[in-house]
């Protein structure tokens, strides 16, 4: 076997030859994909054990009738704008309020 036909296949350089396709990267996810990620696998993970789905349910609807007039009126109370929403800003300046 000579030397050409031992690196058939190869470049002048001795190494393989590369393909034309060029692979493309992988996106890369944003900080606020990441943890929607993380939070739908947490929420899959909850409702495949159908026992603690249905008291974390049933926990939560307790916690809003017993409460949910209250947070309300929380809510009323921090939102500055009057626009239904908390914002971060409003909810950081009326956190020392509840202090």
């Amino acid at each position: 076997m000579n030397q050409e036909t031992s690196l058939m296949g190869a470049d002048k350089t001795g190494g393989k030859k590369k393909s034309g396709k060029k692979k493309k990267k992988a996106s890369k996810l944003s900080l606020n994909e990441k943890l929607l990620l993380k939070l739908e696998k947490g929420s899959d993970l909850l409702k495949a054990n159908k026992y603690n789905y249905e008291h974390f349910v049933e926990t939560a609807d307790a916690w809003m009738i017993k409460y949910g007039t209250r947070c309300t009126e929380l809510i009323k109370v921090f939102d500055a704008a009057s626009d239904g929403i908390v914002s971060y800003d409003e909810f950081k300046s009326g956190e020392s309020w509840c202090r």
